[in-house]
């Protein structure tokens, strides 16, 4: 009986130890599990934006104010090139006033600890109209009103970093509230008095009835000057393409979870 009793003790004490390991990995598998469905639902959450339902976590558009578009999922999914057309009437501005200003607007939402980040791509080329002979500059603005010839370029937030910015950081956020920001294209052009000068002169010679040799001659010149046609004025691709980010795991983890179990940047 003493031999039998000391082969089962050890046994007993293996199972508890068994039992304790167990439980331990259960609830931290019911944790993880609670924050990951938390998460998932949260994320695969349906919101309608301007009409156009996306889902859930992840939202980026672009265009001319107003007018903005999504990426096309079957050509790019994250790129936006704003469709052309407002090269036409900024053409026929630029012209007409010596001045004009477009602004392009963008949309931004990403929900969890996904931070959001875009960055607006400079055309490579102005084309061979009215705004390759102009200043063109694209600049940050808190507001449509501030995109204007009249009125100074603000100083831009930390957030944008040349044409780059970062409307949503990676702090934990459930909300469905799309950050707008603006972009200012300001053209102005300076024509030249005249591009060039054309110059003529015809002279003739005779004889009077007399014999008498006669010579005459006449000059005529006219400036010369480009003529631009705003209809004819080329696409100008103005692109954005945005991205993703996560926090480093180690400041998730020391952040800690919020109420949903979900890890928070915080």
């Amino acid at each position: 009986m003493i031999s039998t009793d000391n082969t089962r003790r050890p046994r007993a004490r293996q199972r508890r130890r068994s039992l304790v390991s167990l439980t331990l990995v259960g609830t931290l598998g019911l944790s993880l599990g609670a924050a990951g469905i938390a998460s998932y639902a949260l994320w695969r959450d349906s919101v309608e934006l301007g009409g156009s339902i996306v889902s859930g976590y992840e939202y980026f558009a672009a265009g001319v104010l107003g007018e903005v578009n999504a990426p096309d999922r079957d050509v790019d999914p994250s790129t936006v090139t704003v469709p052309s057309g407002w090269e036409v009437a900024a053409a026929q501005t630029l012209m007409e006033d010596l001045s004009v200003a477009v602004v392009f607007e963008t949309r931004s939402l990403s929900q969890g600890n996904k931070g959001l980040t875009y960055d607006l791509i400079e055309p490579t080329t102005w084309g061979d109209g009215i705004f390759a002979d102009s200043e063109v500059l694209i600049y940050w603005v808190e507001s449509p009103e501030q995109c204007s010839v009249d009125v100074p370029r603000p100083d831009t937030p930390e957030s944008i970093r040349g044409y780059e910015s970062t409307p949503v950081s990676t702090a934990y956020s459930s909300g469905t509230n799309v950050v707008t920001e603006y972009w200012c294209l300001l053209a102005v052009h300076s024509p030249p008095i005249f591009d060039g000068k054309y110059r003529n002169t015809a002279t003739v010679t005779g004889e009077d009835v007399l014999g008498e040799p006669l010579t005459d001659s006449d000059t005529w010149y006219a400036d010369l000057s480009k003529v631009y046609d705003p209809s004819a004025e080329r696409p100008i691709p103005i692109t954005f393409t945005y991205y993703t980010t996560r926090p480093y795991l180690d400041d998730a983890i020391s952040a800690g979870s919020d109420e949903n179990g979900a890890v928070s940047n915080d």
